[in-house]
């Protein structure tokens, strides 16, 4: 049997060919479904789809997920993708992070998700400012929340979904939830709900779950600031209100008509742009509030 891969760029053919591990089948005993399933074992891919020919061929085409920062901690180099999961080992011409040694990182696995976002922001101003090479440096000596949760991830995840899915599947995920909220993982997962619950995702929320926010920011003992948007779909302005009422020293700082993607967006088409043009800007406030705090908190570090 001879497979074909096709749109794919990080993704190296053979890897999608070894994850398939499809052996030497009969074509008309194949199921595209389950094969392009396989394929969630390879964190690089976002999704695939597998057909296959009565020649024998089986056709795969991959959409990859895009990495957006390389995040270096001197014995890894990590692509990483807007999310903070580590796609591959590798290098690219994109803002390097270099971080505190720890533990290794898993391919599959998180980077710190506060770092990817803190670099998104700032990487484009520094190429305005001519400083397109300068290295980057996590320290997490300082600590930003960028519309960041205020209350447990299942909470919030229900919430959301509460007004968005037919009664069938509102079920499905409270189910799912359940389980995963309990550290049982779940294997029946609905197709319309594999996005939010794929197999190779659910270690990892498992360990979110866990986790209540406003518990955890107390433990900080950081300088810290909160950044949210005032027409975010996703985290409200309440949950932002209730990190700040749990770390009273923190700053708190709301941006007029940005939304959880950090463009502006008011009305409903600004709002679906913002999610789908990537030629959008970053909503300037934001900006200057996270350059201006990282600064001068970096600026105090140093005169100690």
């Amino acid at each position: 049997t001879r497979v074909l891969v096709s749109r794919h760029q990080l993704a190296a053919a053979e890897d999608v060919v070894s994850a398939l591990d499809v052996g030497q089948p009969n074509v008309l005993w194949l199921h595209s479904r389950q094969l392009a399933a396989r394929l969630d074992r390879l964190p690089v891919i976002q999704s695939a789809s597998v057909h296959s020919s009565l020649s024998g061929q089986i056709y795969v085409n991959v959409v990859e997920r895009s990495p957006v920062l390389v995040w270096d901690t001197g014995s890894q180099h990590l692509l990483t993708d807007a999310e903070g999961l580590a796609l591959q080992d590798g290098d690219a011409d994109l803002p390097v992070l270099h971080a505190a040694a720890g533990a290794p990182i898993p391919i599959g696995g998180l980077v710190d998700y506060s770092a990817v976002q803190v670099v998104k922001t700032i990487a484009p101003r520094l190429g305005q400012l001519g400083l397109g090479d300068a290295s980057l440096d996590w320290d997490p000596a300082q600590g930003v929340s960028i519309a960041g949760a205020g209350r447990p991830a299942p909470a919030l995840i229900r919430e959301q979904l509460a007004t968005k899915l037919p009664p069938s599947l509102k079920a499905s995920s409270d189910r799912i939830l359940d389980e995963l909220v309990a550290g049982r993982t779940v294997t029946d997962v609905p197709k319309d709900l594999m996005a939010l619950y794929r197999p190779n995702l659910q270690p990892y929320l498992i360990s979110w779950f866990k986790y209540d926010p406003a518990r955890e920011i107390v433990a900080l003992e950081v300088p810290m600031l909160i950044v949210q948007g005032t027409t975010d779909l996703q985290i409200s302005v309440n949950d932002a209100k209730r990190l700040a009422a749990a770390k009273n020293d923190a700053k708190l700082r709301l941006i007029d008509g940005m939304n959880h993607v950090l463009k502006h967006a008011t009305l409903p088409a600004e709002q679906q742009a913002a999610y789908t043009d990537p030629s959008l800007p970053i909503e300037a406030h934001a900006v200057e509030e996270i350059t201006a705090f990282l600064t001068a908190n970096i600026a105090t570090a140093a005169e100690r």
